[in-house]
């Protein structure tokens, strides 16, 4: 049997909706929403964040980039298309554990910047290094936008930067969970 990228996806969009289901349920600012949630209430969680996730793959607004060999993937880069199929916004490059330290993030990022593309993404203080060597330039903190929308979420991105491969870019595309997402994801009902 060959295997395709196909063969990968739902191993990819499972791994990334558990990610971001973790990052929700360790924020200082949600975790009250996750305190009690019991395994029905994450597989439940992480269910409805995955089928965001296929929609967007569907429509091909969600982008997946594999690293693997047969079998067996290694890593993966998450990117969204705006709608004006200008700008990427990279969410996320992930290598498995047992296979980092070998270069397959670097080669990740440098197939995902030889597309027409301009790219952006947010990322900690400790990677503006790595994306500047990389030919990205920092352009900003990033903050959310100051609307009722990101009450819940806007500590989730706090302290991220903005970086971009284009230098006139000043705010790019980024996906963003705001608060009507994390109230379906943890449950929370209107009082």
């Amino acid at each position: 049997m060959e295997v395709t990228e196909d063969y990968f996806i739902d191993d990819v969009l499972q791994t990334e909706s558990k990610a971001i289901l973790q990052d929700l349920m360790v924020s200082t600012s949600l975790v009250k929403y996750f305190i009690n949630f019991n395994q029905e209430k994450i597989n439940k969680s992480i269910l409805y964040i995955k089928e965001i996730l296929k929609e967007f793959y569907k429509i091909d607004n969600l982008r997946v980039l594999l690293y693997y060999n047969e079998k067996t993937l290694y890593g993966y880069a998450i990117s969204f298309l705006d709608q004006n199929e200008e700008y990427l916004y990279l969410h996320k490059i992930f290598v498995f554990e047992e296979y980092r330290k070998n270069g397959i993030g670097t080669i990740l990022l440098n197939e995902i910047c030889k597309s027409d593309f301009k790219i952006t993404l947010i990322c900690s203080s400790e990677k503006i290094n790595f994306y500047t060597h990389q030919g990205f330039k920092f352009i900003k903190l990033f903050s959310v936008p100051n609307t009722d929308t990101f009450k819940l979420s806007k500590d989730l991105y706090k302290g991220l930067s903005l970086m971009s491969n284009d230098a006139k870019n000043t705010n790019g595309t980024i996906f963003l969970l705001d608060d009507i997402d994390i109230k379906n994801i943890a449950n929370i009902m209107e009082a």
